[in-house]
C-alpha cells in the first residue's frame, strides 16, 4: 500500500480550464466578409520540463495560432482554453496551454456565388459564440 501511495506522489499532473471564449484570432479579419465554418479546430502550445527546468513558458496566443494555421482558418468561435501541467520529479514533464472551437475561414469568391446578394455581417452572440446573420 506504501509502494502505490509512492507511486502515485510521483506522478504530479493538471488540467485546468483557463477561459471560455466566444471569438478569437490573432489577427485582423473584417467581419463584413463571408465566412465558412471548417469545423472543430484544435491547437496547442507545449514547454518540456527536463529534471527540474522547464525550456521556457507556453503562451496562450502561440496555442491559439497553432490552431488556426493548421486548419487554415481566420478566427474561432466558442473557443475553450486548457492549460495542463505534467510533471515527475527529477524526471520532467510538460506545461501545455490547448485550445479548441470552430474554426472559420474567408470566403474567397463570395462575390460570383451571390452576384445580387450584398455582404453578410455576421454578429455573434456573446453567450453562445453562434454567428447571428443580418
Amino acid at each position: 500500500m506504501k509502494k502505490l501511495l509512492l507511486i502515485t506522489l510521483l506522478f504530479v499532473g493538471c488540467t485546468q480550464n483557463m477561459a471560455n471564449l466566444s471569438i478569437v484570432s490573432t489577427s485582423d479579419y473584417d467581419l463584413r466578409n463571408q465566412y465558412q465554418s471548417v469545423g472543430s479546430i484544435s491547437g496547442e502550445d507545449k514547454v518540456y520540463i527536463i529534471i527540474a527546468f522547464p525550456m521556457g513558458t507556453p503562451r496562450i496566443d502561440d496555442a491559439i495560432n497553432d490552431a488556426l494555421q493548421k486548419n487554415n482558418a481566420n478566427f474561432m468561435t466558442n473557443a475553450s482554453i486548457d492549460y495542463t501541467t505534467i510533471y515527475i520529479p527529477y524526471i520532467g514533464g510538460f506545461f501545455k496551454y490547448s485550445v479548441i472551437g470552430e474554426g472559420w475561414t474567408f470566403i474567397q469568391n463570395s462575390n460570383e456565388t451571390s452576384n445580387n446578394q450584398k455582404n453578410i455581417i455576421l454578429k455573434f452572440d456573446p453567450e453562445t459564440g453562434e454567428p447571428i446573420p443580418e
